[in-house]
């Protein structure tokens, strides 16, 4: 995840999610220098690392995986919104506390991680993706063949399975969402790869295993509690 703004290319900062040592890397473009981040909230939940996907039962304990970060908040630094891949949980925290190495050495940083709330049963998510210009969170959902969706601007810090929408499922075609982005024109991005079969089983190579899908953004959340003009 690379966290950059425009005219302050040498203040760029990247993030790595390392799913497992349960940690997050953080790369200082400008001193060429990097370090790591660990907690708690990074491990992945014992309930579900088991997975049923296209039939096919396997056992993950994937950490933490998926990563968003939010606009530039007015003191300068964004929220990211990130969540282990074997967990139903989401988190937040903000970027002044990983772009400082000192704080993520310190104790006391541990609070200024938070949970955001609980996505439901069977909502383990791969990646995620922030559209800036909405506000939205777009996250995947592997035990249901599906891409969902969270309004961090109208439900703020009310994050439940009430305020998030299924927006997208197919049990053939959204067999492991494992990519999610929306680009500048609106439009959502998703990829699927089939990776518990090519994992565990075997791919048929007569069907069709990896997929990329592109549509507006807008007609997915469009009505759903996503929507910022949705009214309830």
């Amino acid at each position: 995840m690379v966290d950059s703004q425009p005219g302050k290319c040498d203040d760029t900062f990247v993030y790595l999610p390392d799913i497992e040592q349960n940690a997050i890397v953080i790369y200082d473009y400008r001193k060429n220098d990097s370090w790591r981040i660990k907690h708690n909230y990074f491990h992945f939940e014992p309930t579900l690392t088991l997975f049923n996907i296209a039939g096919v039962r396997f056992h993950w304990e994937d950490g933490v995986f998926g990563l968003a970060l939010s606009k530039v908040n007015p003191d300068g630094y964004r929220t990211m919104y990130f969540h282990p891949l074997a967990s139903s949980q989401e988190f937040m925290l903000s970027t002044r506390i990983l772009q400082n190495r000192t704080l993520c050495d310190d104790p006391e940083s541990f609070y200024d991680v938070e949970l955001l709330g609980s996505k439901g049963p069977d909502s383990q998510a791969s990646s995620s993706f922030l559209d800036p210009s909405t506000g939205i969170l777009y996250f995947t959902q592997l035990s249901k063949n599906g891409v969902a969706c969270w309004n961090s601007v109208t439900n703020a810090k009310k994050f439940s399975p009430e305020t998030i929408a299924l927006i997208a499922q197919d049990d053939k075609e959204l067999i492991f969402p494992n990519e999610v982005k929306v680009d500048s024109n609106g439009d959502l991005w998703v990829l699927s790869n089939r990776v518990p079969l090519f994992s565990f089983q075997k791919l048929d190579p007569s069907e069709i295993n990896y997929r990329i899908f592109k549509t507006s953004a807008k007609s997915l959340y469009k009505g759903t509690v996503c929507d910022p003009e949705y009214k309830g």
